[in-house]
Parts: C-alpha cells; structure tokens; sequence
C-alpha cells in the first residue's frame, strides 16, 4: 500500500463514525478508483521501443504492394568513427542468443531486436551495473516482417543487421526509457578475426584484423577519449 493509500485509509476510519449512507457510497466509489489517480498503466519497454522507432515521411510499410522493400539512405555513417567508443555508452563482447525483426507502431519503420549476453564489458557508462553473465536487449533500425498478409522490409543503406547465434565486437548506446541498447556499429567475431558489419570503408579497414589487436586498438581509442576528456575539462593544452 503506497503512502497516500495509507494517509487515505486513516482519514476514512477518522470519518466512518459521521457518515451517511450516500457519504459512505461517495467515500467508497472514490476509494475504487484509487483516489482519483489514473488506473492507465504505462507503456511496457517493449511498447516504447515499438513507439520510438517510426516517424518515416514515406508512410506506412503496408500501403505498399505485397513484397515491399524499402531502403532508406542517409549520411549517418559521415561523423561516425570506426571505433566510435566515445559516443558509446557500452563497449562490450557478446553472442546473440536470438534476434527478431518487429514492426514499429506506426508501421513505418522495422527494427531488429536482439537478445545478448554479455561476455565481456570493455567500457560500461551506464548505471546498468552490466557484467559477464547478463542479458541484454540490443536494437537496430531495419529488417523484414510479415504482418496482415504483408511481407516488409526496411533497411538503412550500409548498415547490415545482427544475427542469431552469433559472436559480436559491439558499441552500444543505452536508452532508459526503453531499456535497451543502440547498436552504433559492430564487428563480427569469426576465427580470432574480426568483421565489420558496417560496409563504409572506415569500418571494413578493420575487416580480418585479429580480436586480440583488435581490442588493443579499441582500448587506445579509449584511453585516447580519456586524455582529451581530462584536458579538455581542466583546460590543460596538451603540446604533444
């Protein structure tokens, strides 16, 4: 019982003996709907994931003919780094346990959902407390659906898409209000080597690069983003 439930419940008892039979009825109606607070429950994270994807000006995927394939371009790749660990706010290995492509609310826009567990956590800016061990939902604008009799595809133009059962290098940004993290880009993990799963030539540079070199590389860009960070905060010049 919440605080004004319990506050209420006490004004209730203090008034019981002054009560008539219509107050009482009054009383015990308002009591019902909980003190006149909504009953509305709010959206579960997967609803808000489902809400924050979409907003496409091209329309709903299902006005198109059966077999619709959409495919958005942009320059989303311009001002991303190929280790964009300073935008990231979990820099992580994990395998995908299983991946499922859903249909935004207002059906506008796809987007793949994934199931990963972490193995290890190279950078973690969050409050999530993530470590070796936990499950976590990562997402990522894009994929193919059938809903109502419709098959729909949308993609992002040099992105690719993660999949199930499989080993990634990743650079994750969390979203509270949905719970779940953004893939800014990835690397898939085959033979010791890594794979970019991105295809502008900033990310394929690192495509056959051994993980252990790989992840040395990602540790400099993070120590490089700490320096600069401190630097920049104390105002400290660094003449090298």
């Amino acid at each position: 019982m919440s605080y004004l439930h319990r506050r209420f419940a006490v004004r209730l008892l203090m008034l019981l003996p002054f009560a008539t039979a219509s107050s009482f009825h009054g009383i015990f109606l308002y009591a019902q709907t909980g003190m006149g607070e909504s009953n509305s429950q709010s959206p579960s994270a997967e609803q808000q994931r489902a809400l924050s994807y979409g907003g496409s000006a091209a329309g709903p995927l299902d006005r198109c003919p059966e077999g619709c394939t959409r495919v958005r371009s942009g320059e989303w790749a311009a001002g991303l780094p190929g280790l964009p660990g300073q935008r990231a706010s979990l820099v992580a290995i994990g395998t995908t346990v299983a991946c499922t492509p859903h249909l935004s609310a207002d059906r506008t826009t796809t987007y793949t959902e994934c199931v990963l567990v972490v193995e290890r956590v190279i950078k973690d800016s969050t409050d999530t407390l993530t470590s070796p061990g936990s499950r976590i939902v990562i997402t990522r604008e894009g994929g193919a659906v059938s809903a109502d009799g419709h098959s729909m595809a949308q993609f992002v133009s040099g992105r690719g898409l993660p999949k199930s059962q499989s080993q990634y290098v990743l650079f994750l940004r969390y979203r509270p209000a949905t719970d779940d993290y953004v893939i800014l880009t990835s690397y898939l993990i085959v033979g010791g080597a890594v794979h970019a799963v991105d295809q502008p030539p900033h990310f394929q540079a690192f495509n056959g690069k051994s993980l252990a070199d790989f992840l040395k590389d990602v540790q400099l860009s993070l120590k490089e983003e700490s320096q600069y960070s401190w630097h920049h905060h104390t105002g400290v010049q660094d003449e090298r």
